[in-house]
Protein backbone atom coordinates (compact mmCIF):
# COMPACT_ATOMS: atom_id res chain seq x y z
CA UNK A 1 0.00 0.00 0.00
CA UNK A 2 1.04 3.59 -0.68
CA UNK A 3 -1.80 5.54 0.97
CA UNK A 4 -4.39 4.98 3.69
CA UNK A 5 -6.49 8.11 3.14
CA UNK A 6 -4.46 10.40 5.41
CA UNK A 7 -1.23 12.34 5.08
CA UNK A 8 1.93 11.57 7.08
CA UNK A 9 1.90 14.73 9.18
CA UNK A 10 1.26 14.79 12.89
CA UNK A 11 -2.36 15.89 12.30
CA UNK A 12 -3.06 13.00 9.88
CA UNK A 13 -5.28 15.15 7.68
CA UNK A 14 -7.54 13.36 5.12
CA UNK A 15 -6.34 13.15 1.53
CA UNK A 16 -8.03 11.87 -1.62
CA UNK A 17 -5.64 8.93 -2.10
CA UNK A 18 -6.67 5.75 -0.32
CA UNK A 19 -5.66 2.17 -1.23
CA UNK A 20 -7.69 0.53 1.56
CA UNK A 21 -10.95 0.04 -0.43
CA UNK A 22 -9.05 -1.73 -3.21
CA UNK A 23 -7.18 -3.89 -0.68
CA UNK A 24 -10.44 -4.81 1.07
CA UNK A 25 -12.09 -5.69 -2.23
CA UNK A 26 -9.20 -7.93 -3.27
CA UNK A 27 -9.02 -9.70 0.10
CA UNK A 28 -12.78 -10.36 -0.03
CA UNK A 29 -12.51 -11.66 -3.60
CA UNK A 30 -9.63 -13.96 -2.54
CA UNK A 31 -11.65 -15.35 0.37
CA UNK A 32 -14.75 -15.77 -1.85
CA UNK A 33 -12.72 -17.79 -4.36
CA UNK A 34 -11.32 -20.03 -1.62
CA UNK A 35 -14.77 -20.70 -0.16
CA UNK A 36 -16.19 -21.41 -3.62
CA UNK A 37 -13.21 -23.66 -4.37
CA UNK A 38 -12.30 -21.49 -7.35
CA UNK A 39 -8.76 -21.08 -8.58
CA UNK A 40 -6.47 -18.45 -7.00
CA UNK A 41 -3.58 -19.33 -9.31
CA UNK A 42 -1.68 -16.36 -10.72
CA UNK A 43 -3.18 -16.79 -14.19
CA UNK A 44 -6.73 -16.68 -12.75
CA UNK A 45 -6.44 -14.15 -9.93
CA UNK A 46 -3.68 -11.58 -9.44
CA UNK A 47 -4.26 -8.92 -6.77
CA UNK A 48 -2.94 -5.46 -7.60
CA UNK A 49 -2.16 -4.60 -3.97
CA UNK A 50 -0.87 -7.87 -2.61
CA UNK A 51 0.93 -11.13 -3.18
CA UNK A 52 -0.35 -14.69 -2.92
CA UNK A 53 2.41 -16.81 -1.38
CA UNK A 54 2.17 -20.50 -0.60
CA UNK A 55 2.64 -21.71 2.94
CA UNK A 56 5.46 -23.96 1.69
CA UNK A 57 7.38 -20.97 0.32
CA UNK A 58 6.98 -19.01 3.56
CA UNK A 59 8.20 -22.01 5.57
CA UNK A 60 11.04 -22.88 3.18
CA UNK A 61 13.94 -21.49 5.19
CA UNK A 62 12.41 -22.01 8.61
CA UNK A 63 12.01 -18.40 9.71
CA UNK A 64 8.37 -17.84 8.56
CA UNK A 65 9.00 -14.23 7.62
CA UNK A 66 5.78 -12.37 6.76
CA UNK A 67 7.40 -9.32 5.17
CA UNK A 68 5.53 -9.08 1.86
CA UNK A 69 8.34 -7.38 -0.01
CA UNK A 70 10.66 -10.36 0.23
CA UNK A 71 8.32 -12.55 -1.83
CA UNK A 72 8.06 -10.32 -4.87
CA UNK A 73 9.43 -12.02 -7.95
CA UNK A 74 12.90 -10.67 -8.71
CA UNK A 75 13.34 -9.08 -5.30
CA UNK A 76 11.77 -6.13 -3.57
CA UNK A 77 11.49 -3.93 -6.70
CA UNK A 78 13.84 -1.52 -4.96
CA UNK A 79 14.66 0.03 -8.32
CA UNK A 80 11.19 1.62 -8.23
CA UNK A 81 11.84 3.44 -4.96
CA UNK A 82 12.67 7.11 -5.37
CA UNK A 83 16.15 8.22 -4.33
CA UNK A 84 16.53 11.20 -2.03
CA UNK A 85 19.48 12.85 -0.35
CA UNK A 86 19.84 12.47 3.39
CA UNK A 87 19.42 16.24 3.68
CA UNK A 88 15.97 15.94 2.05
CA UNK A 89 14.68 13.57 4.71
CA UNK A 90 16.84 14.47 7.71
CA UNK A 91 17.99 17.60 9.46
CA UNK A 92 21.78 17.32 9.60
CA UNK A 93 23.18 18.61 12.90
CA UNK A 94 20.12 20.33 14.44
CA UNK A 95 20.98 23.71 16.00
CA UNK A 96 22.31 23.33 19.53
CA UNK A 97 20.35 26.44 20.53
CA UNK A 98 17.37 24.07 20.91
CA UNK A 99 19.07 22.25 23.76
CA UNK A 100 20.78 25.27 25.27
CA UNK A 101 17.45 27.08 25.52
CA UNK A 102 16.52 24.85 28.47
CA UNK A 103 17.05 26.18 32.02
CA UNK A 104 20.78 26.07 32.93
CA UNK A 105 20.25 23.67 35.84
CA UNK A 106 18.52 21.09 33.60
CA UNK A 107 20.12 17.66 33.63
CA UNK A 108 20.75 16.12 30.21
CA UNK A 109 22.53 13.00 28.96
CA UNK A 110 26.19 13.33 28.03
CA UNK A 111 27.48 10.85 25.43
CA UNK A 112 31.21 10.55 24.71
CA UNK A 113 32.36 8.59 21.66
CA UNK A 114 33.10 5.56 23.86
CA UNK A 115 29.37 5.14 24.62
CA UNK A 116 28.55 4.36 20.99
CA UNK A 117 28.81 0.69 20.10
CA UNK A 118 30.27 -0.73 16.91
CA UNK A 119 27.67 -2.01 14.44
CA UNK A 120 24.97 -1.85 17.12
CA UNK A 121 21.92 0.37 16.79
CA UNK A 122 21.27 0.86 20.50
CA UNK A 123 23.48 2.46 23.10
CA UNK A 124 23.03 3.44 26.75
CA UNK A 125 24.03 6.95 27.88
CA UNK A 126 26.04 6.59 31.09
CA UNK A 127 26.65 10.21 32.13
CA UNK A 128 24.58 13.30 32.87
CA UNK A 129 25.54 16.96 32.99
CA UNK A 130 23.73 20.22 33.68
CA UNK A 131 23.22 22.53 30.73
CA UNK A 132 25.38 25.16 32.45
CA UNK A 133 28.33 22.72 32.55
CA UNK A 134 28.51 22.26 28.80
CA UNK A 135 31.26 23.69 26.65
CA UNK A 136 30.63 25.23 23.25
CA UNK A 137 32.19 22.36 21.28
CA UNK A 138 29.77 19.60 22.18
CA UNK A 139 27.23 18.20 19.69
CA UNK A 140 23.51 18.49 20.44
CA UNK A 141 20.91 15.77 19.78
CA UNK A 142 17.56 14.51 21.09
CA UNK A 143 15.59 11.29 21.41
CA UNK A 144 15.12 9.66 18.01
CA UNK A 145 18.17 11.25 16.39
CA UNK A 146 20.70 9.07 14.59
CA UNK A 147 24.34 9.58 15.60
CA UNK A 148 27.26 8.57 13.42
CA UNK A 149 30.97 9.03 14.13
CA UNK A 150 32.68 11.16 11.49
CA UNK A 151 36.33 10.68 12.46
CA UNK A 152 38.75 7.85 11.79
CA UNK A 153 38.98 5.11 13.06
CA UNK A 154 35.57 5.35 14.76
CA UNK A 155 33.72 5.75 11.46
CA UNK A 156 35.45 2.73 9.90
CA UNK A 157 34.70 0.70 13.04
CA UNK A 158 30.96 1.28 12.63
CA UNK A 159 30.29 3.58 15.57
CA UNK A 160 26.72 4.80 15.17
CA UNK A 161 23.41 4.49 16.97
CA UNK A 162 19.95 5.91 17.67
CA UNK A 163 19.54 8.17 20.71
CA UNK A 164 16.94 6.78 23.10
CA UNK A 165 16.07 7.29 26.76
CA UNK A 166 18.02 10.54 27.07
CA UNK A 167 17.62 12.42 30.33
CA UNK A 168 14.91 15.03 29.71
CA UNK A 169 14.96 13.88 26.09
CA UNK A 170 18.15 15.79 25.30
CA UNK A 171 21.79 14.85 24.88
CA UNK A 172 25.12 16.50 24.19
CA UNK A 173 28.26 14.65 23.31
CA UNK A 174 31.40 14.32 21.25
CA UNK A 175 32.11 16.98 18.65
CA UNK A 176 32.99 14.09 16.33
CA UNK A 177 29.33 13.08 15.80
CA UNK A 178 27.13 13.87 12.86
CA UNK A 179 23.48 14.02 13.95
CA UNK A 180 20.71 13.02 11.54
CA UNK A 181 17.20 13.97 12.68
CA UNK A 182 14.64 12.04 10.59
CA UNK A 183 11.64 13.84 9.15
CA UNK A 184 8.17 12.28 9.03
CA UNK A 185 9.12 10.67 5.69
CA UNK A 186 11.66 8.25 7.11
CA UNK A 187 12.14 6.04 10.17
CA UNK A 188 15.20 6.54 12.36
CA UNK A 189 15.92 2.81 12.14
CA UNK A 190 15.80 2.94 8.36
CA UNK A 191 18.26 5.86 8.34
CA UNK A 192 20.55 3.91 10.66
CA UNK A 193 20.52 0.87 8.35
CA UNK A 194 21.28 3.09 5.36
CA UNK A 195 24.26 4.83 6.98
CA UNK A 196 25.51 1.48 8.27
CA UNK A 197 25.45 -0.05 4.79
CA UNK A 198 28.59 -0.40 2.74
CA UNK A 199 27.03 1.77 0.01
CA UNK A 200 27.32 4.69 2.41
CA UNK A 201 30.49 3.72 4.23
CA UNK A 202 32.90 2.63 1.52
CA UNK A 203 32.72 5.83 -0.57
CA UNK A 204 32.78 7.90 2.63
CA UNK A 205 36.13 6.41 3.64
CA UNK A 206 37.55 7.31 0.25
CA UNK A 207 36.38 10.92 0.62
CA UNK A 208 37.71 11.54 4.13
CA UNK A 209 39.70 14.72 4.51
CA UNK A 210 42.42 15.73 6.97
CA UNK A 211 45.77 14.31 7.95
CA UNK A 212 47.03 11.33 9.91
CA UNK A 213 44.60 9.93 12.44
CA UNK A 214 42.25 12.94 12.26
CA UNK A 215 40.60 12.30 8.93
CA UNK A 216 36.88 13.02 8.85
CA UNK A 217 33.91 12.34 6.59
CA UNK A 218 32.91 15.67 4.97
CA UNK A 219 29.53 17.03 5.98
CA UNK A 220 28.75 17.65 2.33
CA UNK A 221 29.09 13.92 1.65
CA UNK A 222 26.49 13.12 4.32
CA UNK A 223 24.10 15.82 3.11
CA UNK A 224 24.20 14.84 -0.54
CA UNK A 225 24.34 11.05 -0.16
CA UNK A 226 21.30 9.47 -1.81
CA UNK A 227 19.29 6.65 -0.28
CA UNK A 228 16.30 4.74 -1.67
CA UNK A 229 13.10 5.82 0.06
CA UNK A 230 10.38 3.15 0.22
CA UNK A 231 6.96 4.07 1.63
CA UNK A 232 6.83 4.15 5.42
CA UNK A 233 4.95 0.86 5.59
CA UNK A 234 7.68 -0.84 3.57
CA UNK A 235 10.31 0.78 5.78
CA UNK A 236 8.51 -0.67 8.81
CA UNK A 237 8.56 -4.15 7.24
CA UNK A 238 12.28 -3.87 6.49
CA UNK A 239 13.06 -2.61 9.98
CA UNK A 240 10.98 -5.35 11.62
CA UNK A 241 12.69 -8.02 9.53
CA UNK A 242 16.20 -6.79 10.32
CA UNK A 243 15.45 -6.27 13.99
CA UNK A 244 14.24 -9.87 14.20
CA UNK A 245 17.57 -11.06 12.83
CA UNK A 246 19.43 -8.64 15.09
CA UNK A 247 17.75 -9.99 18.22
CA UNK A 248 19.03 -13.45 17.32
CA UNK A 249 22.54 -12.01 16.78
CA UNK A 250 22.45 -10.16 20.09
CA UNK A 251 21.40 -13.30 21.93
CA UNK A 252 24.12 -15.37 20.26
CA UNK A 253 26.74 -12.73 21.04
CA UNK A 254 25.63 -12.69 24.67
CA UNK A 255 26.27 -16.44 24.84
CA UNK A 256 29.75 -16.01 23.32
CA UNK A 257 30.58 -13.04 25.56
CA UNK A 258 29.43 -14.56 28.81
CA UNK A 259 30.24 -18.25 28.52
CA UNK A 260 33.07 -19.31 30.79
CA UNK A 261 34.17 -22.94 31.14
CA UNK A 262 33.56 -23.94 34.73
CA UNK A 263 35.56 -26.50 36.65
CA UNK A 264 33.47 -27.63 39.63
CA UNK A 265 36.22 -27.78 42.25
CA UNK A 266 35.66 -30.29 45.01
CA UNK A 267 37.07 -29.61 48.52
CA UNK A 268 38.99 -32.88 48.61
CA UNK A 269 41.00 -32.11 45.44
CA UNK A 270 44.62 -31.16 46.10
CA UNK A 271 45.79 -27.68 44.99
CA UNK A 272 49.20 -28.18 43.40
CA UNK A 273 51.88 -25.82 42.09
CA UNK A 274 51.96 -25.60 38.31
CA UNK A 275 55.74 -25.90 38.47
CA UNK A 276 55.39 -29.34 40.07
CA UNK A 277 53.43 -30.85 37.18
CA UNK A 278 55.01 -29.22 34.11
CA UNK A 279 58.33 -28.48 32.47
CA UNK A 280 58.90 -25.00 31.04
CA UNK A 281 60.42 -24.82 27.56
CA UNK A 282 61.98 -21.63 26.15
CA UNK A 283 61.11 -20.41 22.68
CA UNK A 284 63.56 -19.26 20.04
CA UNK A 285 64.97 -15.75 20.34
CA UNK A 286 65.43 -14.60 16.77
CA UNK A 287 64.61 -11.68 14.49
CA UNK A 288 62.17 -13.41 12.16
CA UNK A 289 62.58 -10.96 9.23
CA UNK A 290 66.34 -11.56 9.21
CA UNK A 291 66.04 -15.35 8.89
CA UNK A 292 62.71 -15.64 7.07
CA UNK A 293 62.87 -18.26 4.36
CA UNK A 294 60.18 -19.56 2.05
CA UNK A 295 59.90 -23.30 2.53
CA UNK A 296 61.77 -23.14 5.85
CA UNK A 297 60.63 -24.26 9.30
CA UNK A 298 57.33 -22.78 10.52
CA UNK A 299 57.63 -20.67 13.68
CA UNK A 300 54.62 -19.95 15.90
CA UNK A 301 54.34 -16.45 17.35
CA UNK A 302 51.95 -14.54 19.58
CA UNK A 303 49.59 -13.82 16.68
CA UNK A 304 49.14 -17.55 16.15
CA UNK A 305 47.34 -17.81 19.49
CA UNK A 306 43.83 -16.35 19.41
CA UNK A 307 42.26 -14.50 22.31
CA UNK A 308 40.09 -17.56 22.91
CA UNK A 309 43.17 -19.77 23.26
CA UNK A 310 42.97 -21.45 19.88
CA UNK A 311 45.97 -22.16 17.65
CA UNK A 312 45.75 -20.58 14.21
CA UNK A 313 48.18 -20.98 11.32
CA UNK A 314 46.92 -17.85 9.58
CA UNK A 315 49.89 -15.60 8.86
CA UNK A 316 52.45 -18.14 10.08
CA UNK A 317 56.02 -17.43 8.95
CA UNK A 318 58.87 -19.71 7.93
CA UNK A 319 62.54 -19.35 8.83
CA UNK A 320 65.96 -20.90 8.34
CA UNK A 321 66.75 -21.50 12.02
CA UNK A 322 70.22 -20.91 13.44
CA UNK A 323 72.49 -23.93 13.90
CA UNK A 324 72.01 -24.41 17.60
CA UNK A 325 69.96 -26.62 19.86
CA UNK A 326 66.32 -25.97 19.07
CA UNK A 327 63.24 -26.62 21.18
CA UNK A 328 60.59 -27.92 18.84
CA UNK A 329 57.06 -27.86 20.20
CA UNK A 330 55.54 -31.30 20.82
CA UNK A 331 52.00 -32.56 20.67
CA UNK A 332 50.29 -31.86 23.97
CA UNK A 333 52.52 -28.85 24.75
CA UNK A 334 50.91 -25.56 25.67
CA UNK A 335 52.04 -22.19 24.32
CA UNK A 336 51.52 -19.45 26.89
CA UNK A 337 51.64 -15.77 25.87
CA UNK A 338 53.85 -14.23 28.55
CA UNK A 339 55.42 -11.16 26.93
CA UNK A 340 52.66 -9.17 25.26
CA UNK A 341 52.06 -5.53 26.17
CA UNK A 342 48.25 -5.88 26.15
CA UNK A 343 47.50 -6.87 29.71
CA UNK A 344 44.22 -8.61 28.94
CA UNK A 345 45.99 -10.87 26.42
CA UNK A 346 48.75 -12.03 28.74
CA UNK A 347 48.11 -15.66 29.56
CA UNK A 348 46.22 -16.63 26.41
CA UNK A 349 47.26 -20.22 25.95
CA UNK A 350 47.07 -22.55 22.96
CA UNK A 351 47.22 -26.34 22.88
CA UNK A 352 49.59 -27.68 20.23
CA UNK A 353 48.11 -30.70 18.49
CA UNK A 354 49.67 -30.64 15.01
CA UNK A 355 51.89 -33.02 13.07
CA UNK A 356 55.30 -31.91 11.86
CA UNK A 357 58.16 -29.81 13.20
CA UNK A 358 57.27 -26.37 14.52
CA UNK A 359 59.38 -23.84 16.38
CA UNK A 360 57.94 -21.11 18.60
CA UNK A 361 59.13 -17.60 19.30
CA UNK A 362 60.44 -16.53 22.69
CA UNK A 363 57.43 -14.33 23.50
CA UNK A 364 55.58 -17.61 23.91
CA UNK A 365 56.42 -19.79 26.88
CA UNK A 366 56.35 -23.53 26.26
CA UNK A 367 54.61 -25.60 28.93
CA UNK A 368 55.10 -29.36 28.74
CA UNK A 369 52.72 -31.16 31.11
CA UNK A 370 53.72 -34.30 33.00
CA UNK A 371 50.92 -36.40 31.55
CA UNK A 372 51.14 -38.90 34.38
CA UNK A 373 49.80 -36.13 36.64
CA UNK A 374 47.89 -33.63 34.54
CA UNK A 375 45.93 -33.90 31.31
CA UNK A 376 47.11 -31.38 28.69
CA UNK A 377 43.60 -30.32 27.77
CA UNK A 378 42.58 -29.96 31.41
CA UNK A 379 45.55 -27.68 32.04
CA UNK A 380 44.79 -25.76 28.83
CA UNK A 381 41.24 -25.00 29.95
CA UNK A 382 42.41 -24.11 33.45
CA UNK A 383 45.09 -21.65 32.30
CA UNK A 384 42.72 -19.89 29.90
CA UNK A 385 40.04 -19.61 32.57
CA UNK A 386 42.61 -18.04 34.91
CA UNK A 387 43.32 -15.37 32.27
CA UNK A 388 39.66 -14.56 31.80
CA UNK A 389 39.30 -14.28 35.57
CA UNK A 390 42.19 -11.77 35.68
CA UNK A 391 44.51 -13.93 37.78
CA UNK A 392 47.62 -13.13 35.71
CA UNK A 393 47.54 -9.35 35.74
CA UNK A 394 48.92 -9.21 39.28
CA UNK A 395 52.01 -11.15 38.15
CA UNK A 396 53.05 -8.71 35.44
CA UNK A 397 56.09 -6.54 35.98
CA UNK A 398 55.38 -2.88 35.43
CA UNK A 399 57.12 -0.87 32.70
CA UNK A 400 58.87 -3.82 31.05
CA UNK A 401 56.69 -4.25 27.96
CA UNK A 402 54.12 -6.17 29.92
CA UNK A 403 56.65 -8.84 30.91
CA UNK A 404 55.09 -11.68 32.84
CA UNK A 405 56.96 -13.12 35.78
CA UNK A 406 57.05 -16.82 34.98
CA UNK A 407 58.42 -17.61 38.43
CA UNK A 408 55.02 -16.59 39.70
CA UNK A 409 53.43 -18.98 37.24
CA UNK A 410 55.48 -21.83 38.74
CA UNK A 411 53.98 -21.23 42.16
CA UNK A 412 50.44 -20.63 40.93
CA UNK A 413 48.20 -23.39 42.24
CA UNK A 414 45.62 -25.32 40.27
CA UNK A 415 43.03 -27.88 41.43
CA UNK A 416 44.18 -31.36 40.46
CA UNK A 417 41.65 -34.19 40.66
CA UNK A 418 42.55 -37.69 39.44
CA UNK A 419 43.32 -38.01 35.72
CA UNK A 420 40.03 -39.80 35.02
CA UNK A 421 38.11 -36.92 36.57
CA UNK A 422 40.19 -34.38 34.63
CA UNK A 423 39.22 -36.11 31.39
CA UNK A 424 35.55 -36.17 32.35
CA UNK A 425 35.71 -32.43 33.01
CA UNK A 426 37.41 -31.84 29.65
CA UNK A 427 34.71 -33.85 27.85
CA UNK A 428 31.96 -31.80 29.48
CA UNK A 429 33.66 -28.46 28.75
CA UNK A 430 34.31 -29.36 25.13
CA UNK A 431 30.73 -30.48 24.61
CA UNK A 432 29.63 -27.09 25.96
CA UNK A 433 32.14 -25.30 23.73
CA UNK A 434 30.76 -27.00 20.62
CA UNK A 435 27.30 -25.68 21.48
CA UNK A 436 28.67 -22.21 22.23
CA UNK A 437 30.71 -22.10 19.02
CA UNK A 438 27.59 -22.96 17.02
CA UNK A 439 26.46 -19.43 17.89
CA UNK A 440 29.20 -18.05 15.63
CA UNK A 441 27.64 -19.82 12.66
CA UNK A 442 24.22 -18.56 13.74
CA UNK A 443 25.53 -14.99 13.83
CA UNK A 444 27.06 -15.39 10.38
CA UNK A 445 23.77 -16.72 9.00
CA UNK A 446 21.75 -13.86 10.49
CA UNK A 447 24.26 -11.29 9.24
CA UNK A 448 23.91 -12.78 5.76
CA UNK A 449 20.13 -12.37 6.01
CA UNK A 450 20.52 -8.75 7.10
CA UNK A 451 22.87 -8.10 4.18
CA UNK A 452 20.37 -9.65 1.77
CA UNK A 453 17.53 -7.56 3.19
CA UNK A 454 19.55 -4.36 2.83
CA UNK A 455 20.63 -5.36 -0.66
CA UNK A 456 16.99 -5.54 -1.72
CA UNK A 457 16.46 -1.84 -1.07
CA UNK A 458 19.62 -0.91 -2.98
CA UNK A 459 18.87 -3.09 -5.99
CA UNK A 460 19.12 -6.78 -6.81
CA UNK A 461 22.94 -6.73 -6.86
CA UNK A 462 23.13 -4.83 -3.59
CA UNK A 463 24.37 -1.66 -5.27
CA UNK A 464 22.55 1.65 -5.16
CA UNK A 465 21.04 2.61 -8.49
CA UNK A 466 21.64 6.22 -9.55
CA UNK A 467 18.49 8.33 -9.81
CA UNK A 468 17.10 8.95 -13.27
CA UNK A 469 17.76 12.59 -14.26
CA UNK A 470 14.35 12.59 -15.95
CA UNK A 471 12.67 11.53 -12.75
CA UNK A 472 11.52 8.09 -13.95
CA UNK A 473 12.35 4.63 -12.68
CA UNK A 474 15.92 3.38 -13.19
Amino acid sequence: MENDGFNLGAQRRPIDKNDLPQVLAEVNEYLRRLRAKESVAAEDFTPTRGLIVTKEKIAANGDYNLSGERYREGGARSHSFPHVTLAEVCTINPPKSEGLSMPPETLISFVPMSDLGENRMTFTPKETKRIEELGSSYTYFANGDVLVAKVTPCFENGKAGIARNLTNGVGFGSSEFYVLRPSDRVLAEFVYFCISHRQFREPAIEQMTGTGGLQRVPKSYVETFEIPLPPLEVQKEIVAEIEGYQRVIDGARAVLDHYRPHIPIQPDWPMVLIGDVVEFVSGLTVSIPEVESEGGTPILAINNVTEEGELTLEGIRYISPPTKTLNYVKKGDLLFNWRNGSRHLVGKTALFDLDGDYLFASFLLGIRPDTTKVDSRYLWHTLNSYRKDGKYSQFMRENVNGLFNREELKITRIPLPPLAVQREIVSEIEAERRLVEANRELIARMETKIAATLARIWGEDGKASPPDPAGGDV
